[in-house]
């Protein structure tokens, strides 16, 4: 739109104008040949005009540019920034269902050893106080299951707030992935994050937009 706006002050600019009147002649009687009149009067006419040079225009239309530039630098500022956002919560999503599906191993783990306890206990092979200690490990895996649970509900009502979805069975790494080796020196990552960068470029076009 404001391209479209900063183009149109240099196209061609028509009007089309058209005057209707109703005309009435009356003579004195000193007039000889008296002859009163009624007529309609109709004129038309078409005005075409086009800048051929203004430098107010011309200053305008740099000061637009700048302007688009700089919105499409804010725009891809705030995509970038919500990509970061959904990687991040993506990650978080896998990190709590992995703590769960821990603390769910760790849970059978303790229900069995609960198991072999209190079999043990009733043999009086162990003491009462083992198996009030295994009850209790028992109870606390309970509650941080509970927690993990409520914790990766939370978490994946995050990702969707971003998504605007549902958010089903997300895709897991695998354990042997492999990352590319970086052999760039960090110099070269860091000249590439200022020339690439949307947020500074939005800045560097403001400068330029205010200097025009």
């Amino acid at each position: 739109a404001l391209y479209a706006k900063s183009r149109s002050e240099y196209l061609p600019q028509a009007n089309v104008y058209d005057i209707f009147s109703e005309n009435e002649v009356q003579y004195n009687e000193n007039t000889p040949f008296q002859v009163d009149s009624e007529y309609d009067g109709e004129k038309y006419s078409f005005v075409l005009r086009q800048t051929l040079f203004n430098w107010q225009i011309l200053s305008n239309r740099a000061k637009m540019s700048e302007m688009i530039s700089k919105a499409e630098s804010e725009q891809l500022e705030v995509m970038g920034q919500l990509l970061v956002d959904v990687v991040n919560r993506y990650f978080s999503v896998l990190a709590t269902q992995n703590n769960l599906d821990l603390i769910r191993a760790e849970k059978k783990m303790v229900r069995e050893q609960l198991q072999q306890v209190k079999k043990m206990y009733d043999r009086k092979l162990v003491r009462i106080i083992d198996l009030l200690e295994t009850e209790a490990r028992a109870d606390t895996v309970r509650t941080d299951e509970i927690d993990a649970e409520n914790s990766l509900s939370i978490s994946r009502e995050a990702l969707a707030e971003l998504t605007g979805g549902y958010i089903g069975d997300l895709y897991l790494f695998s354990e042997n992935v492999s990352l590319p080796e970086i052999v760039e020196p960090i110099e070269v990552w860091v000249e590439l994050a200022l020339k690439n960068n949307a947020l500074l470029k939005s800045k560097r076009d403001y400068l330029s937009l205010i200097h025009i």
